[in-house]
Order: structure tokens, then sequence, then C-alpha cells
């Protein structure tokens, strides 16, 4: 049987008992696990010294908890391994601010305004951020909000439900007043009256009918009209024509 011993427990001063085993190996200090935490973040431990500190993340800003060994390390400065990443990443020298580098890429005339930077592959102009964190703009919604300083209603930027369509129907266009605001829907009005659309493009249809003009497959639309009028007169009854 194994002889207890009473000890009193070195962080709270609770009286407990511990085997004189524990007593032997060193153990026996604290009556709890949390007796044990609560020792290591006193003034008992001397890489913990006052318990963890508050600091700012200097990304985010975000309030988090470190301990002071590695602020003294140089560490704790950011909230999480994505802000770490996010401060690792050096911006580009050199390359000015977004109004400057998109002015340069803007050649200016009477009519359009060609934007002679990156086009993606629907002719559209892009420009990237200042890291990677940005992502790209579009050019033209971006010479929108320069211009009008981001719709009033949307802080500053333009949501991705709302479009900046083209007055002149020249995608690498920038030219503020060749601009306007309109919806998704508005914008795919548009492109189809205008015969911009991937199906007034092509000349046949899905099932590979030639199509005789813009818009729908006419061999299409008279089968369908057709199996429509068999199923309806099936459902009444009536006896196929």
């Amino acid at each position: 049987m194994a002889v207890m011993i009473d000890r009193t427990c070195e962080q709270c001063g609770t009286a407990f008992e511990i085997s004189a085993s524990k007593v032997v190996a060193g153990r026996g200090r604290f009556c709890s696990r949390s007796c044990l935490a609560r020792s290591k973040t006193g003034d008992r431990n001397w890489k913990w010294k006052g318990g963890p500190v508050d600091r700012n993340c200097e990304i985010c800003s975000r309030l988090f908890r470190t301990w002071p060994v590695h602020v003294a390390a140089g560490r704790g400065r950011f909230c999480s391994v994505v802000c770490a990443n996010v401060a690792k990443i050096k911006p580009r020298d050199g390359v000015g601010t977004l109004p400057d580098r998109f002015s340069r890429n803007v050649t200016k005339s009477d009519g359009c305004w060609e934007w002679k930077g990156h086009c993606d592959k629907s002719g559209y102009g892009r420009l990237s951020g200042a890291d990677w964190t940005e992502g790209s703009k579009l050019a033209h919604r971006l010479s929108w909000e320069l211009q009008h300083g981001g719709h009033p209603c949307m802080r500053g930027s333009l949501s991705n439900h709302i479009a900046v369509c083209h007055r002149c129907d020249n995608p690498p266009c920038v030219r503020p007043d060749h601009l306007l605001l309109g919806t998704l829907a508005d914008n795919n009005r548009d492109m189809a009256a205008k015969g911009r659309h991937w199906a007034h493009k092509a000349t046949r249809c899905l099932n590979g009918h030639q199509k005789a003009g813009p818009g729908k497959c006419l061999v299409c639309r008279r089968r369908k009209g057709r199996e429509w009028a068999r199923r309806n007169r099936a459902h009444k009854g009536m006896p196929a024509a």
C-alpha cells in the first residue's frame, strides 16, 4: 500500500495528500494541473514573467495574447500565420500609386481612351494591385471609380452586382464619359441587343443546325413547337394531327 503524505500547494495553499514516491521524484508541489499552469505564468518561472500580454497585430490591428518571451525574441507581432505571410510580401518599388499607374497605361484621344496595358481574352483592360492581396481590377471599372469616387451607396468602391457598361461598345476604352452604371441584367440585354452575345455570333445552334440569322434556331424552334402541340393533344385526349 502506498504511503500518503500531507502536502500544501505552493500556488493556492490548499492541503492535499500525495504518495511518498511522487514526492521523492520531485513532484507533489501543486494540488492540481491548473495550479501548476498558473505557477508557470508567475514570477517563479523566468520565461513567462507577468503572464501573457495583449498585443495588436501589425497587419489587421486585431487584439491577441502572447507570451513575453515571444515578444523578447522578436515574435508576437502577428495574430495568425496568414498575417505573418502577408507581412513577408514586399511591395513593388517604383510602381507608384494606383492613379499614376492607371494614367501611364491610357492613350487619350478625341474619341475612345484606349487601354495599352494588359487585356484579358475578352479585350477588357486589367490593372494589378500593389501586391497579391489586392488582386487585379478591370480598367474601365477603375476608371469610373477614380472619376466619380465610387458609388455613393458603396463607400468608394463598386459592388460586384453593379456593372460598368460601355456606350461605345469598345472593351479597351476607359474614357469616363463613355461609361455608365447598370445592373448585370442591363448589361446582358445591351450585349444581346447589339449582337455581341455568343449566341448571335454562332453560325450553328447547339444541335448543329445552320442558323439563318441571329437569335434562336428556327429548326429547333419549330420542332419544339410540334412536340409541345403533340403533348398538349395527348393530355387533352385529342387525336394526333
